[in-house]
């Protein structure tokens, strides 16, 4: 894959994960009385994405990460983009901490430290090719 098309994938990745936790967790609910913390801990078991919030969290994440790369890059492969976003997709499934999906849902942006671990873990999944 080239530089230019992790470039786009990346910006992407980080974006989309923004949009599709803020759609997964219903923020769009005005007459939801919990504070983003709350529903944030109301996603996850001891810590953790699990059972059909993970796998919401990942079709979604995916989905939309497809959707967007190739509408910016359409001369990427299809393969290799849809491989990334679904690798992203899991391991940030697997890592995200309560705090930044608390972040997500309160900021529709992503933190700092979270933009750092999806490009880690972009780097990664491009790296296991």
């Amino acid at each position: 894959m080239s530089r230019s098309t992790r470039t786009v994938i990346v910006g992407l990745v980080v974006i989309v994960i923004a949009a599709a936790i803020a759609l997964w967790a219903g923020t769009g609910n005005l007459f939801n009385p919990q504070t983003p913390q709350q529903q944030a801990a109301s996603m996850m078991v001891n810590g953790k994405l699990v059972g059909k919030n993970r796998d919401d969290f990942i079709a979604a994440t995916a989905s939309s990460c497809n959707v967007s790369a190739m509408r910016t890059n359409p001369n990427a492969s299809l393969p290799q983009v849809d491989t990334a976003c679904k690798c992203v997709a899991a391991k940030e499934a697997d890592s995200i901490t309560q705090d930044q999906i608390a972040y997500l849902l309160e900021h529709r942006s992503v933190s700092p430290d979270l933009e750092k671990t999806i490009q880690r873990q972009l780097d990664e999944c491009l790296a296991a090719k």
